[in-house]
Formats: structure tokens, sequence, C-alpha cells
């Protein structure tokens, strides 16, 4: 149940069963309320998690096979870690204790996968009611963790209702769940209608599809850029304020002397268009006694000379970037690149009067991260991303990178830009709907215009506060359980 749910979204030739994140709970409770010890619960929410990111994180097999198994063991740590606490929590914790317990305590378990070098957060529960636009628009207000604690708000709502050995008035409380869903989707309803923003800009995507291969062949460099500029000639007659490319359009490091004919070449086509370009590239950055390579986002005026770049932050665990420098070698035998270094600056990006900023690939997933570029001043988000080979064939996976993006537009009221390799490439407005979308595996060059919005979401403003009340709720309720212990004890 959990799985289909969250597979299903991702397909649009089968029905969304996102309505199944409402219920997956309510059996593992059952199997969780029968299991003896917290090692055992903790056993049973591990093989929970093994089957779970087995299918959420597949496409990590096409990168190499033995890290996805250290992946998925790894991810599965934090499953295993809220059955754990859950299990303890329905030995000793009232019903109205865990109504708000078990969906604090997922949360903030969610809330941890995000944090620290091997963080990998694909497949949080909120993403399930991507479907249900109107419901989603509460993450505007509690951001993707308030959505999964809705979600396992509802699960507990109606396993307290359900549970023989309990004395609650069922029928009132499931009303309860339904009339709170009912009330939340109204309101966002009433939220996607709004559609007041003043002002908007004209922006082009180009999707190459170059394939994987290809697109890492020296030889082949200034053939694949030309691809980029052929497509980028067939979208000029529509006058865009910019032209985006994807993740490492430009494969190499733009402003290394040796690739001086690169960037002449890439500066020889904006200035014979006349229009400002966003690419993707690298960039090497050397200093005494240290060098340093990034996954770069570069951008060129219409004039071709260098407004500024952004150097990716959050990098692939592992793929990219060693969470330990000594661990570079052995993850390069297994023949994964790890050389970049996190950019530490979140860059917006000025141009003829409106700003924006860009995210690079898996930062979509980082929720804080995005946030961090709105609240500095970004009107409109732009995520640059190759999505090749690495996916695989399953166009679960690319849907999948795209609806995380979609709930990062909702959270902070603005429009989003992605520019893929090979797509998904769209164009998202601040309320995640969908306005245009280039197909998987074709190559395409789409042009749309895109609100811009100063205004700042309550999420904006003030975070994942969700989380810190769930960590301060927690706190009380092991003081109310430790203390009634010590009282019976005697």
């Amino acid at each position: 149940m959990l799985f289909l749910s969250f597979f299903c979204l991702c397909l649009g030739e089968l029905p969304p069963l996102g309505w199944l994140s409402f219920f997956w709970l309510i059996p593992f409770l059952k199997l969780l309320q029968q299991t003896d010890s917290p090692r055992g619960a903790f056993a049973a929410g591990y093989a929970l998690g093994i089957l779970y990111f087995g299918f959420v994180l597949f496409w990590i097999v096409n990168v190499n096979a033995g890290f996805f198994v250290l992946a998925v063991l790894y991810q599965a740590l934090f499953l295993g870690l809220f059955a754990w606490g859950a299990g303890v929590l329905l030995k000793r914790a009232s019903w109205w204790m865990l109504l708000l317990s078990l969906p604090a305590w997922w949360t903030n378990i969610e809330h941890l996968r995000t944090l620290g070098p091997l963080s990998l957060p694909a497949g949080l529960l909120g993403y399930q009611l991507i479907p249900y636009l109107p419901l989603m628009q509460i993450a505007s207000v509690v951001g993707i963790f308030g959505v999964s604690f809705l979600t396992v708000f509802i699960n507990t709502l109606v396993w307290l209702a359900l549970d023989p050995g309990r004395s609650l008035p069922r029928g009132k409380m499931i009303l309860a769940g339904v009339l709170l869903l009912g009330a939340l989707s109204l309101w966002g309803d009433g939220r996607m209608k709004e559609n007041t923003y003043p002002q908007s800009v004209r922006l082009a995507i180009v999707q190459a599809n170059i394939p994987n291969a290809a697109k890492w062949d020296e030889a082949l460099y200034k053939q694949n850029i030309a691809r980029h500029e052929e497509l980028s000639r067939a979208i000029v007659n529509d006058a865009p304020a910019l032209i985006v490319w994807p993740e490492t359009a430009v494969p190499c490091f733009i402003f290394h002397p040796q690739r001086a004919p690169i960037l002449q070449q890439v500066q020889d086509f904006i200035r014979s268009v006349g229009i400002p370009l966003l690419t993707g590239a690298q960039d090497l950055r050397l200093s005494p006694g240290k060098k340093e390579a990034y996954n770069a986002a570069v951008l060129f005026n219409a004039d071709a000379s260098v407004n500024g770049q952004y150097a990716k932050m959050r990098l692939v665990p592992v793929m990219e970037h060693a969470p330990l420098p000594g661990l570079i070698p052995l993850i390069r035998r297994l023949g994964l690149p790890c050389i970049f270094t996190p950019g530490r600056e979140y860059t917006v990006f000025k141009l003829n009067g409106w700003r924006f900023s860009t995210v690079i690939c898996v930062e979509t997933q980082y929720p804080a991260t995005v946030r961090r570029f709105v609240k500095d001043g970004a009107q409109l988000l732009i995520n640059l991303t190759n999505d090749g080979r690495a996916l695989g064939t399953m166009d679960f996976y690319y849907r999948v990178n795209a609806d995380m993006l979609r709930v990062r537009a909702i959270e902070n009221g603005r429009s989003f830009l992605r520019a893929a390799n090979t797509g998904l490439s769209l164009f998202v407005d601040p309320y995640g709907r969908l306005l245009q979308e280039a197909p998987r595996g074709e190559s395409a060059a789409l042009t749309g215009a895109l609100p811009l919005n100063d205004r700042l979401t309550f999420y904006t403003r003030f975070g994942d506060l969700l989380v810190v009340l769930g960590w301060a709720w927690l706190g009380v309720v092991v003081v109310l359980i430790t203390g009634l212990r010590s009282r019976l004890e005697p």
C-alpha cells in the first residue's frame, strides 16, 4: 500500500492511488501492537524500510549495484527508528497522546532524513498527495513535513477508531477526519483561484536529449553544444528573456584555459541571438594547495559577459561527493566520479530587473535549501538537471523528481522552470500546476510565461516550525509517560 500510493501517482496511465497513504499505516500499527519488544518493532520497521526503499531507490542500480544496497540499508534505518519509537508509544501512551505523537514522530524522522552528508530524502510520505493539488496547498503553510504529518494523523485517527480494544466514538472520529480533509481541500481550492501576480517573464527551455555516453565524450563536446544552439535558435523569435540549458550542458570546466574554445563557442552563440543564457557547466577553482571542482550554473548576459554563477551545494552522496575524504579512492574504484566540492553561497541572480535562483538536480529534494533562496529574494526558481542514464528507463523515477519540484513551488509560492537533458522539462506555476511539459526521451525547445512573485508564504517565513513543535510535544509525552510510570511502580 505504501509503495503503490507512491508509484501510481507517477504514472499517468494509471489512476492515482494517493488515497492509500491514509490507510497503509493501520495494518503496520496492528503489527507493532502485537510485537513484544522495542527490538522486534525496530526489526519490523527495518524490514518494511528495505522493501519500500528498494522500490524508491531502485534507479541507483543503473549507477552502481553496491551503492544501491548501501543506500537502501541506510535509509531503512529511519523506518526502523520510527517503528521502535512507535512501538514504545503504543505500549505506554494514552490514545490522545498517540493521536499527535505518532504523526510528530514520523514527521521528525522524515526531517532527519534531509540532514547530514548521507541524506537522500526521496519517498517522503507527503509527496503521495500531489495528485490532489487543492489538498496539497497546505504545504504553503506547513511544508512537505506538515503534509506527511497530516497523512499519518489520518492513519492514526482511523486506526484508533477501528481498534476493538478501545471504546472510542468511532463514527465521530472518522467523520472528523473526513471533515478535516474536506475543509483543507476547500481552502486549497480557494487559494488556487487567487492568481494575483502582476508580473511575469517569458522563458525558454532546451531539452537536447543527448545520450549519457555521448554527453561525456570529449570528442563530442562541440557537437553537443551545437545541438543546444540549434534547438535554441528555433525559439529565438518567441523573444524569451532567458534561454535555459540543462545541468552540465557544457560538460567541462568552462573557464579553464584549456577549454577556451568551448567558452568562445558558447559566447559566440549568445552574441548571435542577443538573449541571456543560463547553462549548467563545471568550474575548477585553484588556490595554493587546494583544487576544488564544482557542479555549477553559469548566467551569461545578452552580450555574452558573465553575470554570475552558482555552485551546487547539495551533492549526491558518494556519487558526487565523499562523506569523508579518505573514502574517495575506494569510491572511485567502484566507478563513481566523486569529484565535486559543495558550494557555499545561496546565489540570487539579477537580470534586467527580475531575480531568480537555481537549484541543481537533487537539490529540489531539500525544502530548507529552496526556501533559503526565496527568503534571500528569488522571485522565480529554475532547476537544472540531467536525469539521464542514471534513472534508467522507468518513467516512474523521472515523474517522482518532477513532482518533488511541484511541492517546492507550492511551499514557497514561486514558479518553477525545470530544464532536463532527457526530460521531464517543465513549466510549473506557484500552485504546483503543470503548465507545459517536454516528454522524456525527446528533443524539444519550449517557451512560456511564468509569474514573478515577491510575497512570502507562511512556510517561507517560518520554515519547518511543525518539526520544532513536534520535538517539543514528544518531549512532553516522554515526561508524562515516565512520570506516570514512576508513580505506579510502588
